[in-house]
């Protein structure tokens, strides 16, 4: 018999991934599933999911008919690459094991077969969360480059610790707040080198 499966990551070893699993397993529960698999791993979503530790797994577990559902809090959990969770999600597809994404009320598999509208709404979640990333990235290399024309230092200034050169990296792609996720810098931290970023 085929199992249901939580599915929480977050992307530093600083975070928890507790609130992503309590609020999952009340929901198993409402579902009617009182003993989920609970599987949670902290990692950058930059890493495709089946290629991760506890990714991987899970991919053996469908392919050995062990799941058949697995329950994310958001689809990021996933992935931040719209490539990879379309590739991931065409997998599930092919194996026909579902996902329901909590923060979207979304269901992949409706009555046994695809819904095509939950379908949809992922495909457009993906593409809008890649193309603000894009235009992200595009914002802020535009402001470093405008920045050096006039004299500013930016870029591995003097002083930018490792961490801060990775943050400085990961702001050209995602959001101060995405960011904030992804570091062990503070706040203050990760929003000071935002700005340095953005001063023109």
């Amino acid at each position: 018999m085929a199992n249901s499966l939580i599915y929480s990551r977050v992307s530093t070893s600083t975070q928890k991934t507790d609130r992503q699993s309590n609020e999952l397993l009340l929901m198993t529960k409402n579902d009617g599933i009182h003993n989920p698999i609970v599987v949670s791993e902290k990692i950058s979503g930059t890493k495709p999911l089946f290629l991760r530790k506890e990714g991987s797994k899970v991919k053996q577990m469908i392919l050995d008919g062990y799941i058949d559902c697995i329950y994310v809090h958001e689809i990021s959990r996933l992935g931040r690459n719209i490539a990879d969770v379309a590739n991931a999600i065409e997998f599930l597809i092919a194996h026909k094991c579902n996902l329901v994404v909590m923060m979207s009320n979304l269901r992949l598999f409706k009555d046994g077969e695809v819904d095509i509208s939950a379908r949809m709404v992922l495909n457009i979640m993906l593409s809008m969360a890649q193309s603000e990333r894009d235009i992200l990235s595009k914002r802020t290399k535009s402001g470093m480059a405008l920045a050096r024309s006039n004299g500013k230092q930016i870029g591995r200034s003097i002083g930018l610790s490792k961490e801060g050169i990775r943050v400085q990296d990961l702001l050209g792609k995602f959001k101060p707040s995405k960011v904030l996720e992804m570091t062990t810098l503070s706040r203050t931290q990760v929003y000071k080198i935002n700005r340095d970023l953005n001063k023109v």
